[in-house]
């Protein structure tokens, strides 16, 4: 939840600083670097999710039969626990995107 909540708050917050550099008249370049950092925001978003719906996947395969679905639950846990760090990854890589494209506006 932590990273769904990360990678939409700096999407939010990226939308509003570019409106209002827009609305201001600071914006003079080509801003296409904020549209790929807010894809690389939208991505982590959309691993998040799929992170959500895993750890649920996995709590309920591990409450159906705990002796055979076991190996099942713990496979889905470990894809769960790779997408919350990819969604961070991209937390991160879109902020480095947003950083890169503010130190060539100023």
């Amino acid at each position: 939840m932590g990273a769904f909540l990360a990678n939409g708050a700096a999407l939010i917050a990226l939308m509003a600083f570019i409106a209002n550099g827009w609305r201001g008249g600071v914006f003079t370049l080509p801003l296409h670097g904020f549209a790929e950092a807010g894809i690389k925001f939208v991505a982590g978003l959309g691993l998040a999710l799929a992170a959500l719906g895993t750890t649920y996947l996995s709590q309920y395969a591990g409450g159906i039969n705990p002796g055979e679905s076991r190996t099942f639950a713990v496979a889905i846990n470990a894809l769960s626990c790779v997408l919350v760090a990819s969604s961070y990854g991209f937390l991160v890589w879109g902020g480095v995107a947003v950083w890169e494209v503010i130190r060539a506006i100023v």
